[in-house]
């Protein structure tokens, strides 16, 4: 759980916030009686902290695992900023078959990191294209989809629009 290189040391200083400290020792008091917060965000919160503190049981633990016919959304604001450019990429070309890095799938609809040999000889996007596709960034905050399809590490998620779009698991949220 700790570095090699902060073994020998006496005291170890966190600059963490302690608002989920407490809920990390008691897992790793009693793992097996553990219980997880119900709120979304809070569970998301800790899974956060497990991952800093590197306790990959307790981070696997905060993850939901979604079911087909869930009501999703993206994640936040980090995620709608990091997917925002390959979901237009995909409206440009929306009959190009990817290969998804998460699942290794190839599939229509993916939407993300891929290889550059994965994309066919559709039309390009230029840098012009995105800034007159930026409202479709602002547009994702309220995008709602149901999963049709559950992966391993990834969703097919239906929009009401007609769109269908792979999607890797940690880029949703169930819809409130």
């Amino acid at each position: 759980m700790v570095a090699n290189r902060w073994r020998n040391q006496e005291e170890l200083f966190i600059d963490r916030s302690p608002t989920h400290f407490a809920k990390v020792l008691d897992y790793l008091r009693d793992g097996a009686s553990f219980a997880l917060p119900k709120d979304d965000d809070a569970r998301q919160a800790l899974r956060k902290e497990a991952e800093f503190y590197n306790i990959p049981d307790l981070a696997k633990m905060c993850c939901y695992e979604f079911k087909v016919l869930d009501k999703v959304q993206w994640k936040d604001n980090n995620v709608i900023e990091a997917y925002w450019k390959f979901l237009v990429r995909h409206l440009f070309n929306p009959s190009d078959k990817k290969t998804c890095m998460a699942c290794m799938c190839t599939v229509n609809g993916y939407v993300g990191p891929t290889t550059t040999a994965s994309y066919s000889m559709g039309r390009s996007v230029s840098p012009s294209d995105y800034d007159n596709w930026v409202l479709l960034k602002h547009h994702t905050r309220t995008m709602k989809g149901i999963v049709a399809q559950v992966f391993e590490q990834c969703c097919r998620v239906k929009y009401s629009s007609a769109l269908e779009l792979h999607l890797p698991k940690s880029a949703l949220r169930l819809s409130r």
